[in-house]
C-alpha cells in the first residue's frame, strides 16, 4: 500500500475483522452494518467485505439481498471471490426452490433450479482451477443433482462422467461412479461403491449425501 492510503487499508482491515467476528457470533445486524461501512471505506478489502456481506444475508434468511450481492460479484477479477460468488449464488437458488416446491409452487421452484443449474454451469466452465478445488467438484454434483431434479438425465448423467473423468483419482469421481450405475439400474455396484467410499476420508460435500 502507498504510505497515503495505509491507514485506510489498515483501518477497514480492522472494520472486516469486527463484521466476523459479530457474524461469528450470529449477531447478523450488527455484521451487515460492519460490513456495509468497509465496502463504502474501500481500503483494498471491499470484495472480500461484499462476498463476506451476500453470506451474512444468506444466513439471515435475506435471500433477495444475498442473490444481488452474489450477482455483482460474478465478473469479480478476484477469481475465487467470483468462482465462491457463483457457487453460493447457485445454491440460494437451490434453497428457494425448495421452498417453492414445499409451498407447492413448481412454477418457482423449477424457475430457481434452473437458474442454479445455469450458475453451476458458468462455475465449472469458467472456473475449473486446481487451486478452487474443491468448489469445481461440488459444482458438478450440485449440477447432476438439480438436472435430476429437472429431469434431465442427460445433462446429470455428463455431469457425474465429466466428475469421473476430471477427478479419476479422487473421491469424487467414486461417488460419480456410484451415481453412474445407479442411474443404469445396476443397484448392487452403486452400493458396493458407495461403502468404499465411507471408507475414505470424505469431503463434506459428500459426507452430506
Amino acid at each position: 500500500l502507498k504510505s497515503d492510503s495505509a491507514p485506510e487499508g489498515i483501518k477497514a482491515e480492522a472494520f472486516l475483522l469486527t463484521a466476523n467476528s459479530l457474524r461469528e457470533l450470529k449477531d447478523l445486524g450488527p455484521a451487515i452494518n460492519a460490513y456495509k461501512q468497509v465496502i463504502a471505506m474501500g481500503g483494498g478489502v471491499e470484495l472480500e467485505a461484499r462476498l463476506e456481506l451476500a453470506r451474512t444475508y444468506v444466513e439471515d434468511k435475506q435471500y433477495d439481498k444475498a442473490l444481488e450481492g452474489f450477482t455483482g460479484l460474478f465478473n469479480a477479477k478476484v477469481t475465487p471471490i467470483a468462482a465462491n460468488a457463483l457457487y453460493e449464488s447457485a445454491m440460494v437458488h437451490r434453497t428457494l426452490a425448495r421452498q417453492w416446491a414445499l409451498a407447492s409452487d413448481p412454477a418457482k421452484a423449477k424457475e430457481h433450479n434452473e437458474q442454479a443449474m445455469t450458475e453451476f454451469m458458468r462455475l465449472i466452465v469458467l472456473f475449473p482451477f486446481t487451486q478452487l478445488s474443491p468448489l469445481p467438484q461440488r459444482a458438478h454434483l450440485e449440477l447432476a443433482e438439480v438436472a435430476t431434479l429437472l429431469d434431465k438425465e442427460a445433462e446429470a448423467r455428463k455431469a457425474y462422467e465429466n466428475l469421473e473423468e476430471k477427478y479419476p483419482d479422487q473421491t469424487y469421481a467414486t461417488y460419480a461412479k456410484a451415481m453412474l450405475a445407479s442411474i443404469r439400474g445396476q443397484r448392487g455396484d452403486a452400493v458396493f461403491l458407495l461403502k468404499k467410499l465411507r471408507e475414505q476420508p470424505l469431503d463434506e460435500s459428500l459426507t452430506e449425501r
